[in-house]
């Protein structure tokens, strides 16, 4: 990538910016050097979810999320007394139980998933050692190793990968919540296989105070106004576009 940033930037040495030809090449020299750095980040997407791989964000659905590992070990109260306010401009807030149960269906898990927050919905499917591209894996890649981030491992020839992460409405106003958990399939210590498994778990035993080290607190805000990258970007395509017609009019 910066070799090729190197020979835009030399390329403009050589351009007089006088002539509208020499202008339209400055400016496709332009896009080039922003546009590269878009084709060189990675993106992961599943159906309208996407995560750009140098970022801790997904978006999806008007909604922004942050990834559950970012939040690991904190309690939805410390969430939302700390990071939900100052992260990347603040603004952050828990993902409501319609959210979640959205979420979960986008990605095809094996059921449809309901916003009730009193009773646990869990779909796991037969293990398969071979198909490692399914929407559990992808929706880890996503959101986050949670077990890894919190300082576990497990590898005993297939390794264990796990979201999780606290969230809910608390519509029955008893300061208790949800937790949502995603993880692929794996082999424990003692040899038995597990299947992928996703699961939406009942809010009895969570607290808003209670801490686990293998979850995060699943935070969302709206999606903001589109960026000062995005709208520079977006005009000198159409300078650009402008700049080629009138160079062709004048031949």
């Amino acid at each position: 990538m910066l070799e090729n940033l190197n020979n835009i930037i030399n390329s403009f040495a050589r351009i007089d910016p006088q002539t509208p030809k020499n202008q339209i090449q400055i400016i496709a020299l332009l896009l080039a050097c922003f546009l590269s750095g878009i084709a060189n980040a990675g993106i992961i997407s599943y159906k309208n979810y996407t995560h750009d791989e140098s970022t801790n964000f997904v978006i999806g659905n008007s909604l922004e999320w942050l990834q559950w590992d970012v939040t690991i070990g904190q309690s939805i109260d410390q969430a939302l007394g700390g990071i939900a306010t100052t992260y990347d401009g603040g603004g952050w807030r828990l993902a409501s139980n319609v959210e979640m149960s959205s979420l979960f269906n986008t990605f095809d898990f094996g059921m449809t998933f309901t916003p009730a927050e009193s009773i646990t919905q869990s779909h796991t499917l037969a293990y398969d050692s071979i198909n490692e591209l399914g929407p559990h894996n992808t929706f880890i890649d996503m959101f986050g190793d949670t077990y890894a981030a919190g300082g576990y491992f497990l590898d005993n020839g297939d390794p264990f990968r796990d979201s999780r992460a606290y969230y809910g409405s608390d519509a029955d106003d008893d300061n208790h919540y949800n937790i949502a958990n995603v993880s692929d399939d794996y082999i424990e210590r003692d040899f038995t296989k597990y299947g992928s498994k996703a699961e939406l778990v009942f809010d009895d035993w969570f607290p808003s105070s209670r801490v686990y080290g293998r979850a995060g607190v699943a935070l969302v805000r709206e999606i903001p106004a589109p960026s000062t990258f995005y709208i520079f970007t977006v005009g000198l395509l159409f300078l650009y576009r402008q700049l080629l017609k009138n160079a062709t009019t004048t031949r």
